[in-house]
């Protein structure tokens, strides 16, 4: 392979580069459109709920936008709650209240807030817990009526039987009663419809809430950390609204080795981008090594071949014979085609090589015509 062959290949592969580095430029552009586009959106959505006016923040979070920033300093100070390297604590409470106002799913409120599912489960279980610990402050506890009590709308009552009068109860002694007689499903049933089951034995407390919503994010964020901005489309169906998909999960692990410290996405861009051109460089080096040792390879095989070494000698005795340009071409072509015409040649005299090569030409050029002829 000659020198002009080799620098042709390189400047094709690195047009091809150059081709692929600016596509991926350009995805990763568009990406970081679509991200800053969905922010700005969601900043809109998040302003015009929570300070606008107090008849939106009503309507939407059930709450005015005094109460709201008073409840989100409760979480934050007595709940516990924190906010996120992409999401405010304001955020995050809009988040809960909203769900809980309008009674939607997972992806509703992720399609309302452009954010992946997987961010609106975690941070309504943050916010669930942070609420769970305000019981104390947002929960009144019932106070028995005390006997000395002079409430006039109480009085009345007490002592009193909890029937009306004139109400009449069936009575039936002849009904066989129920002692000894199997009811099915008697147990599930029970867990069911048992009146108890709120604020008797076996019932979930605040406390006990608390405790094991805690476990339980613990368990969850074992092997997960909080995602950067969310890539996700807003328009990609879920397959389940309500849960975490293992696919977020693995790609989320993927792109936690990748992740860099620059919070700059156009940054972070440029640095990929380098970093595939130094990568693109180091290959075009080895590859432009690998056709330096292919050419030098062949132009020793080329004069380390006798045929060739034997060629070059008898195209030079031609010359020096003073044979004219045409002649020697029609010498080379009858030693191409007959290589035992060199070795003859050198195996002459000198005197009598002119001769014949001269024979050989003339041999040649009858052999032409009788082709012709033909």
């Amino acid at each position: 392979m000659t020198f002009r062959g080799i620098l042709s290949s390189l400047v094709v592969t690195y047009y091809y580069v150059w081709l692929l580095m600016g596509l991926a430029y350009r995805r990763k552009c568009l990406r970081i459109e679509r991200r800053l586009r969905n922010r700005e959106r969601r900043m809109e959505n998040l302003n015009e709920l929570i300070r606008e006016t107090d008849r939106k923040c009503i309507s939407e979070l059930r709450m005015d936008r005094r109460t709201f920033f008073i409840l989100c300093e409760m979480l934050r100070d007595v709940g516990g709650l924190k906010a996120t390297r992409n999401m405010t604590i304001e955020e995050i409470v809009a988040h809960f209240l909203y769900t809980l106002a309008h009674h939607l799913k997972n992806r509703t409120i992720g399609r309302f807030f452009f954010r992946s599912g997987e961010t609106v489960s975690r941070q309504f279980n943050l916010c669930l817990l942070a609420v769970l610990k305000l019981q104390h402050l947002l929960l009144k506890t019932p106070e028995p009526i005390p006997e000395n009590s002079t409430d006039n709308t109480w009085k009345n009552f007490k002592n009193c039987l909890g029937a009306l009068d004139g109400t009449a109860i069936k009575n039936n002694p002849d009904a066989k009663g129920l002692y000894g007689v199997s009811f099915p499903y008697y147990d599930e049933l029970s867990m069911v419809y048992s009146k108890d089951m709120a604020t008797g034995e076996g019932a979930e407390d605040m406390t006990d809430a608390v405790q094991n919503l805690e476990e339980e994010l613990v368990r969850v964020n074992a092997n997960d950390e909080e995602d950067g901005e969310d890539m996700t489309s807003v328009e990609t169906p879920r397959r389940s609204v309500d849960s975490t998909s293992s696919s977020s999960k693995k790609r989320k692990k993927e792109w936690k080795g990748k992740k860099t410290s620059s919070s700059d996405p156009l940054l972070d861009v440029f640095n990929e981008v380098s970093g595939d051109l130094k990568v693109a460089t180091m290959s075009i080096g080895k590859m432009a090594q690998a056709m330096d040792r292919e050419a030098s390879n062949q132009e020793k095989a080329r004069d380390e071949d006798p045929q060739q070494k034997l060629r070059e000698k008898a195209i030079n005795e031609v010359r020096r014979l003073e044979f004219t340009g045409s002649e020697v071409i029609k010498a080379a072509g009858v030693f191409v085609r007959m290589p035992d015409q060199m070795g003859m040649l050198f195996a002459l005299p000198e005197p009598l090589r002119r001769e014949y090569i001269v024979d050989m030409l003339r041999d040649e050029a009858a052999r032409r015509e009788r082709e012709r002829s033909k």
